[in-house]
C-alpha cells in the first residue's frame, strides 16, 4: 500500500520522505514529481515552526500546501471545465484569500459536521 494512503507522512522530510514513498509504493503508483512534493511538504512544515497542521489529515495538509506553493496551477486545474479531475477539500483547509470558491468548479467542498 502506498504511504500516501497511510498516516505516515507527518514524519517524512526530504530524502527520508522520498525513500519512504519509494519503499511503500509500486513504481506505477509514484507521483511523477516526488521530489517537488517533498519540497512542498518541507516548506509548509518549516512555515509552521516544524509541524504540519494538527487539524488536517495528511491529504488535507497536502491540498493546503499545494494551494500555498502552487496556487495558480491548482486554481487553473480546478477551473478547467474539460478536466475530469475533482479534488475533495475539507472545510478545515485554509484556501488563499483571493481564491473564489465559486470559480473552482472541480473542487468538492465538504464539511466535517455530521448530522
Amino acid at each position: 500500500m502506498c504511504c500516501a494512503r497511510q498516516r505516515v507522512f507527518p514524519d517524512c522530510n526530504g530524502q527520508k520522505g522520498i525513500k519512504l514513498v519509494k519503499a511503500q509504493c509500486a513504481v506505477d503508483e509514484l507521483p511523477p514529481d516526488v521530489r517537488r512534493l517533498a519540497e512542498i511538504l518541507n516548506e509548509g512544515k518549516a512555515k509552521r515552526q516544524g509541524a504540519h497542521p494538527s487539524n488536517l489529515s495528511p491529504y488535507g495538509t497536502i491540498v493546503q500546501y499545494l494551494f500555498e506553493a502552487e496556487k495558480d496551477k491548482m486554481v487553473s486545474l480546478l477551473k478547467n471545465e474539460k478536466s475530469k479531475i475533482k479534488i475533495l477539500i475539507a472545510a478545515e483547509v485554509e484556501l488563499p484569500a483571493d481564491v473564489n470558491r465559486a470559480e473552482i468548479k472541480n473542487a468538492v467542498f465538504v464539511s466535517g459536521n455530521a448530522a
